[in-house]
């Protein structure tokens, strides 16, 4: 959630996967790579053995209590095309 911006800090923060991304020579926070990985639904790392699904999920389908409040004090959250996300 958040971009490929929101996706790169959060990779080259401490806590989060700092150490991937190092080991990795940098290759995995490159904005391409991200953006590509963004796009495909992939894995940022290049996990293939993960557990968890990646996807789009339209806010619009989100029914839980406060989420327009939510989305409306934290847009970043939302990808650019999801801007349009009436609150």
């Amino acid at each position: 959630m958040g971009g490929v911006d929101r996706v790169i800090n959060k990779m080259t923060s401490i806590v989060d996967g700092n150490e991937c991304v190092v080991k990795s020579g940098g290759k995995f926070a490159d904005r391409k790579r991200v953006e590509e990985a963004i796009s495909s639904c992939k894995d940022p790392y290049g996990r293939q053995d993960i557990e968890s699904q990646f996807g789009y999920y339209d806010a619009k389908n989100i029914h839980l209590p406060h989420v327009h409040e939510f989305l409306e004090k934290y847009p970043h959250f939302l990808r650019e095309p999801e801007k349009y996300f009436a609150v």
